[in-house]
């Protein structure tokens, strides 16, 4: 948020799945004290958990009458079907909108803009995963593990400062508490 904040950004949007999963939760949480640390409008936008769902956030975001400058994507995929819907409206993906996504996937590497994402090392987290169910199966009862793994933002072309045609007309009142759309 700190570097959409930096560009410019007072609207960002978060795109999360609409299940119970621990992992989005957390994501969610992490993404409202980050917006309220850099005083930016929050905005949630929950997806049913389809292969259509970026498809559905591009079309989401179009019909917004006060549209985000900028949205992180909780799964990177998001990315995909947002890029082409947006295009098929003529909304350019990193020139218009500044997009985010969660992790480097190797299925998002020939997005154009490349997306700015974050990096993760898959190989640890199942090697502590795994430390993690050897450790429960030992223990009697079980400790509760909470562990935040560190990322690293892997700086691309996709989130540039915003873009005054993509919320050309578009100045209303906020209300700062989240908003979901």
């Amino acid at each position: 948020m700190r570097r959409l904040a930096e560009r410019g950004h007072r609207r960002i949007a978060v795109a999360t799945a609409d299940r119970d999963v621990n992992s989005d939760a957390e994501f969610l949480r992490g993404y409202q004290e980050a917006v309220a640390g850099v005083g930016a409008e929050p905005l949630v936008i929950r997806l049913p958990d389809s292969r259509d769902n970026g498809d559905q956030l591009g079309e989401r975001l179009l019909a917004m009458p006060e549209r985000p400058t900028a949205v992180v994507l909780a799964q990177e995929t998001l990315a995909l079907g947002l890029y082409r819907r947006l295009r098929a409206h003529g909304v350019e993906p990193g020139r218009d909108l500044a997009v985010i996504g969660f992790r480097e996937n190797p299925v998002c590497e020939h997005l154009t803009p490349a997306l700015t994402c974050f990096r993760v090392s898959l190989e640890d987290y199942g090697r502590r995963l795994g430390e993690i169910v050897l450790e429960r199966l030992s223990a009697s009862p079980p400790s509760p593990t909470h562990e935040v793994w560190p990322m690293t933002l892997v700086s691309k072309e996709s989130d540039p400062a915003p873009s005054r045609e993509w919320r050309a007309g578009s100045r209303k009142q906020w209300n700062p508490e989240i908003v979901e759309w």
